[in-house]
């Protein structure tokens, strides 16, 4: 369902999209097969918006698509940072 919410925006007319995930650190509390399924989502997500997306007769130019995420305790921040990337998802911080 959250895949299906996060890919389905094009009724929203935008140049483009940035998702806010804050409370981060709550994340860790999932199962990790949870955690994994999450992060995937998001990534596929971003790169498809980039891409530009074909589904038949819909179609979107390459549209940038960005994720915030934030942590409102400061220690648990590195580990957010670390799960990410040990997924395959490069986080910059601010």
């Amino acid at each position: 369902m959250f895949n299906e919410c996060i890919n389905d925006l094009e009724w929203i007319q935008s140049d483009a999209y940035l998702v806010c995930i804050s409370n981060a650190e709550k994340l860790l509390t999932l199962p990790e097969t949870d955690i994994e399924i999450f992060v995937n989502i998001l990534a596929s997500t971003v790169k498809e918006w980039e891409e530009g997306r074909k589904y038949g007769a819909i179609s979107t130019s390459p549209t940038p698509f960005n994720v915030i995420v934030y942590c409102t305790n400061g220690d648990e921040e590195k580990v957010v940072i670390e799960k990410f990337q040990e997924l395959g998802v490069t986080i910059e911080r601010m």
